[in-house]
Parts: structure tokens; C-alpha cells; sequence
């Protein structure tokens, strides 16, 4: 009898603790396992901001930073979208800045002052540049585009105003730049450029009097005229792109000038037509 109860008082008296908590380990392990799997399948892709691998761009950065200070003591740049016919506005939320300086974001509309691109409709990046003492006429500027958040982007259309066509730009690789293309000077309305009528009426006055205009002599001396050694500013635009996703997008600028690489970039919104309408 006292045999039968000390066999139930041992079976009563086992501990399960120990196999509890082995169990909640080898389930962390088994979650780990399978966190670690997905994220293998699944990597968050590198949106290559300087368009350099991250070790690369580690490594560049000081060059790029130290070129893009450099270059917004020759210039300022004002960057805005749709701005064809009419001025691009001088105010400091259109500045454009380095990938480094990027603010962060929330695939969400954002509020106050925002530059909006309209979808399934053309739309132009404008950059309005005043030189403080560099040469407009020695920079190339070549435009990306990168989707932020949501589905990622299969391509842009770039229209081609030659033939009426639109040509596909897709990305580049898994950091989803697309390229818009080279922007070219364009012709901006700006009421600053336009000679005045006194001064054109005192160059006639003055040349009906006999006074020469010295411009060509000068010229000849090697002396610049003023109105293109001095150039207030000047404006470049993208070829005309449409894009069909609504939310947020980044536009990157590859600035270069004098040999040197720089890279500026603004955040933009893209909405329907309608909406963009009633903001405007």
C-alpha cells in the first residue's frame, strides 16, 4: 500500500515549469528563424539617394556635401513644378536640398505649402537658377523621379514633342529612380530681364546725338556685354513626363559643374486634376 501512494504522491509532485519555459524558447527560436527567412526573401530595398551603393555613398559622402555647398555659393535654385507660364517663385520652401538633409515622410498628404504634380497629364520640373557669381552656361542637370511608399512604380512616360509620342522610362534597378531626362534653358516669363522703356529711349537719344553705343567696341576688347556677363537668372525645365500613381515623390537633381558632382532633390505630391484645380 505504502509502495501505491508514494508513486502517486511522485506523479503529483513532477514540475512542469522547466518544460514551459523550454517551450516559449524554442518557439522564439522558431519565430526568429522565421522573421529572418522573410526578411532574406524580402529585403528593404536600398533607395539610393545619392545613386551610389550604401557603402559607396559612406564613403562619397563628404565629396558630395562638400560639392554641394560649393555649388549653392555660385548659385540659388528654386525648383518647382508646372511653373511654364509663369514665374517660379523666389521663396525659401522651393529650395531643393541634399539627400542628406532629406526630412522624414509619411506616405500621406502633407500640410501647408506643397508642390503637386497632376497624374495621367503632362507635367514639367522647372528650375529657376540666380547666379550669385557662377556660370549658368557651365552647368548640366540631369532629372529623376522616385515613388515614396506604397506600390512600388513600373514606369513614367516622357512625351516627345518632335513626333507627339510618349516614350517609357522605367527604373533603373530596385532603388526605383526613373530618369526624366537633361533639362534645357527655357524661357520663363520674368519681368526683371525686360529693359525698361526710358533706358531704350535714352540708347536712341543717345545715338541720335551722336553718342556710338560702345557695346561692339568693347566686345572687341575682350569685354563681355553686360546683359550676358551679368545674367540675373535663368530657368531650366524638365521634358514633359506623365505619371498615373497618386502620393508622394522625390525628384533628384545630378548637378554638374566645373567637373564636380552634386545632387539636389525636393519632395513632390501628385493628386488628380480636379483637386489640383481647386488648390490652384
Amino acid at each position: 500500500m505504502s509502495n501505491k501512494k508514494d508513486t502517486k504522491q511522485d506523479k503529483k509532485s513532477i514540475n512542469l515549469w522547466p518544460y514551459g519555459i523550454l517551450s516559449v524558447i524554442l518557439l522564439g527560436v522558431v519565430l526568429i528563424t522565421i522573421s529572418i527567412r522573410i526578411s532574406l526573401k524580402h529585403p528593404a530595398p536600398d533607395n539610393k539617394p545619392f545613386f551610389l551603393k550604401h557603402d559607396e555613398s559612406d564613403e562619397s559622402i563628404n565629396d558630395f556635401l562638400a560639392n554641394t555647398k560649393e555649388l549653392q555659393e555660385h548659385f540659388n535654385f528654386y525648383m518647382q513644378a508646372n511653373s511654364t507660364n509663369t514665374p517660379v517663385t523666389q521663396d525659401e520652401v522651393y529650395k531643393p536640398y541634399s539627400p542628406y538633409l532629406r526630412p522624414p515622410h509619411r506616405d500621406s498628404k502633407p500640410n501647408g505649402i506643397f508642390e503637386t504634380l497632376v497624374t495621367k497629364a503632362r507635367n514639367t520640373i522647372d528650375i529657376l537658377i540666380i547666379p550669385i557669381d557662377g556660370d549658368p552656361s557651365k552647368l548640366s542637370i540631369t532629372a529623376y523621379i522616385q515613388k515614396i511608399g506604397g506600390a512600388p512604380v513600373q514606369e513614367i512616360f516622357i512625351y516627345n514633342p518632335s513626333d507627339s509620342a510618349y516614350t517609357s522610362s522605367k527604373p533603373l534597378d530596385k532603388s526605383g529612380w526613373m530618369l526624366i531626362g537633361d533639362l534645357m534653358q527655357t524661357q520663363i516669363p520674368n519681368p526683371s530681364q525686360k529693359t525698361s522703356g526710358k533706358a531704350a529711349d535714352k540708347r536712341g537719344a543717345n545715338n541720335a546725338k551722336g553718342v556710338n553705343d560702345t557695346r561692339g567696341t568693347n566686345d572687341a576688347k575682350g569685354v563681355n556685354d553686360v546683359s550676358s556677363a551679368n545674367v540675373e537668372q535663368v530657368t531650366f525645365s524638365t521634358p514633359a513626363f506623365e505619371i498615373e500613381n497618386e502620393g508622394r515623390w522625390i525628384i533628384s537633381l545630378q548637378i554638374t559643374y566645373e567637373g564636380k558632382k552634386s545632387i539636389l532633390e525636393k519632395e513632390f505630391y501628385s493628386m488628380d486634376a480636379h483637386f489640383h484645380h481647386i488648390l490652384r
